[in-house]
């Protein structure tokens, strides 16, 4: 009888333990989840930061980019009202309408399509030579090369008329353009001159 009785305890002692164990288990668990998704939840909210602050960079260093290609620019004038362009092509899209009493900073001459590379509301893109005031310092960098070493030659640029509309060669290139990080865009040109993302 005493041997029932103390089996009969054991056993519910173990199923009491046993439950516990569980009950604690689950808890643990539950805890746990609760930390995991708080963490993730931060986690998340850094990933943002980080996105953000090297969106921030990407930002200044085009600034500092800008402002370092205005000390060698030259500063000029336009004749008439005119468009800012994205790239000298067919595909070209106007990032801005210029006024006629707006200075602009020219950085570089393009032969085709006879456009200047130019800077104006901390953009980089193109304007028509057509508009812009002739001055001596402006033939001088017309006259001047391109210092970037992958920018295509004349040879292999492809010409431009004044709708944009150009008469494509078989000839592939390297684009050559300036990237926001400081190197040289290396993508591929049929026809010459810059890709489409400059």
């Amino acid at each position: 009888m005493k041997k029932t009785i103390t089996l009969i305890i054991f056993i519910l002692i173990s199923t009491l333990s046993n439950s516990q164990d569980i009950e604690g288990l689950s808890k643990k668990k539950i805890d746990l989840t609760v930390k995991k998704d708080a963490l993730l939840i931060e986690k998340k909210a850094i990933e943002n930061q980080i996105d953000s602050i090297t969106n921030n960079i990407l930002i200044i260093e085009d600034k500092i980019a800008i402002q370092e290609l205005k000390t060698n620019a030259i500063k000029t004038s336009l004749k008439r009202n005119s468009n800012f362009y994205e790239l000298p092509s067919e595909k070209t899209r106007i990032l801005e309408s210029i006024n006629q009493k707006k200075q602009l900073y020219l950085i570089e001459y393009y032969e085709y399509g006879e456009y200047y590379k130019a800077i104006y509301n901390n953009k980089i893109g193109y304007i028509k030579e057509s508009d812009i005031i002739n001055n001596k310092a402006i033939k001088a960098l017309k006259k001047k090369p391109s210092t970037n070493p992958n920018t295509p030659s004349s040879q292999s640029k492809p010409s431009y008329n004044k709708g944009f509309n150009s008469s494509r060669s078989s000839v592939i290139s390297t684009c050559g353009a300036l990237t926001k990080s400081g190197g040289y865009c290396k993508r591929k040109v049929k026809g010459g001159g810059h890709c489409y993302q400059h």
